[in-house]
């Protein structure tokens, strides 16, 4: 193995998504793995002033429809961490099943087909059962004024 090259592991990953989730689970450690990554403070409250302008790649919080009905149904802003994604991982393999899926096989092939708009943002699997990274919408938050803050594009 090279020093200069990186494992194929770190080149080449199994999927974009697992990969990039291990880079954020790491990022955030010591965040609880049961919050939201913007609604702990820890990263901004050990580094002061120094945090501020910090930029820090995030799960989508959900859809701006997706944070009215959490706010209309439980009256909090504050959501579990991956919530919407978790609903989205949900609603797929619900999908799949009203679509005839009942087994593994089947999953495989009827997952590709599925496609809507989900709680963190539009689902759509390419021909291998993954979202690809173009469609896939990642939050873009930056610290302003001792918080977290979405970065608008």
């Amino acid at each position: 193995m090279s020093p200069l090259v990186a494992p194929t592991a770190f080149r080449m990953p199994i999927s974009r998504v697992r990969s990039v989730t291990e880079i954020i689970i790491t990022a955030i450690t010591p965040i609880p793995p049961t919050s939201n990554a913007t609604d702990d403070n820890t990263i901004i409250t050990n580094n002061g002033a120094a945090a501020e302008g910090l930029r820090v790649v995030s799960f989508p919080t959900g859809t701006k429809a997706f944070k009215q009905d959490l706010l209309n149904e439980y009256h909090v802003t504050e959501q579990l961490y991956s919530a919407p994604e978790s609903y989205d991982a949900f609603k797929t393999i619900y999908l799949a099943v009203q679509k005839g899926a009942t087994t593994g096989e089947q999953f495989h092939s009827i997952i590709p087909t599925i496609d809507f708009d989900g709680a963190s943002s539009h689902i759509k699997f390419d021909k291998y059962g993954e979202i690809p990274y173009q469609t896939y919408k990642y939050d873009l938050l930056e610290v302003k004024d001792g918080a977290f803050a979405l970065v608008t594009q």
